[in-house]
């Protein structure tokens, strides 16, 4: 009896040290319940933190296939990679399994995880450095493209209309017939009369005690033309020649006109008409002569009386 009351004991014993002895895997160790805390890193359940720490303790992590002829390390954060791939366009090399894991250090130092941060931000602006040119030439693209819309646009706008269609067919004159071609009968051959010049104005009379001009007179020379004014009395005058014009204007403010007022030169190389109009009243005169081409006027002078010759001469030298 006592011998089996000591085993009972025993084994009661025996169970108690057993399951207050198990096994210590699922405590959890100091360094653990620091990271299963809460943080701005990583805001998980501490059960779900603690299920993956264990998991990821017992689970061995398979190496990762590398491309074929490749020697180069990833670069660190904040180190410069190759903006140019061997064919010269920018390289796009996509960060994969560093992506992933950019922040799954654990790391408690603040100047460290801002120092980690700041090479993050630092690799992002490099990648977008490389897209920049690609993103420059697509706007480019672009705008050319516009312009080569806006260029087609205003074609299509003046493109030229067909010409209208004629009204009427363009015809030939009709052939005469033989009976129109046939002279009439007792014609007879009536010659056309000769053009009659036309007659030319009758001069005024010179009135007594005034000065007129009786005449105007045109002299042809090898390298000049001389235009002579026949005045009973001696008077004043202008001259005035506009080469542009091809005019040449003559005034005589106190002498009558008593010749021809006006008068072609169809024969001339360089004069082609003249008229007069009266001036002060009808006291005096001007002479507008009209030239075929422009000219100079050489010399000019008022001569008296002499050489058999009872009048005054005002002559003009016009150049050929």
């Amino acid at each position: 009896m006592n011998k089996r009351f000591g085993l009972w004991v025993f084994w009661m014993l025996f169970a108690g040290l057993t399951a207050s002895c198990g096994p210590l895997t699922d405590t959890p160790k100091p360094e653990q319940t620091l990271n299963s805390a809460p943080s701005s890193e990583n805001l998980i359940s501490p059960n779900a933190q603690s299920q993956a720490s264990s998991t990821s303790a017992l689970e061995v992590p398979a190496p990762i296939a590398m491309p074929p002829s490749y020697s180069d390390r990833p670069p660190e954060p904040g180190q410069m990679q190759s903006s140019t791939m061997p064919n010269g366009l920018p390289a796009l090399q996509p960060k994969g399994i560093n992506v992933e894991s950019l922040f799954a250090t654990k790391i408690n130092d603040s100047d460290q995880r801002f120092a980690r941060l700041e090479n993050a931000v630092l690799d992002l602006r490099r990648e977008f450095e490389t897209f920049k040119p690609a993103i420059t030439r697509l706007v480019a693209v672009e705008s050319d493209i516009q312009d080569l819309i806006k260029q087609l646009d205003i074609l299509l706008r003046n493109e030229p209309m067909a010409p209208p269609m004629p009204l009427k067919p363009e015809t030939g004159p009709t052939p005469l017939t033989a009976a129109d071609q046939a002279p009439p009968p007792n014609a007879r051959a009536i010659s056309p009369a000769p053009p009659q010049p036309p007659a030319a104005p009758p001069a005024p009379k010179a009135v007594s005690g005034k000065t007129v001009v009786k005449a105007l007179r045109v002299g042809q020379h090898s390298d000049k033309i001389r235009l002579v004014l026949d005045v009973s009395k001696k008077t004043s005058y202008s001259a005035d020649l506009d080469a542009e014009e091809k005019l040449l204007i003559i005034e005589l403010p106190e002498a009558q006109w008593n010749a021809a007022r006006q008068q072609s030169f169809a024969r001339s190389e360089l004069l082609q008409s003249y008229s007069v109009e009266p001036i002060n009243d009808g006291a005096g005169s001007r002479v507008v002569m009209t030239l075929k081409r422009p000219t100079q006027l050489i010399k000019q002078q008022a001569l008296p009386p002499g050489n058999g010759n009872a009048d005054h001469r005002i002559f003009l030298d016009l150049s050929l």
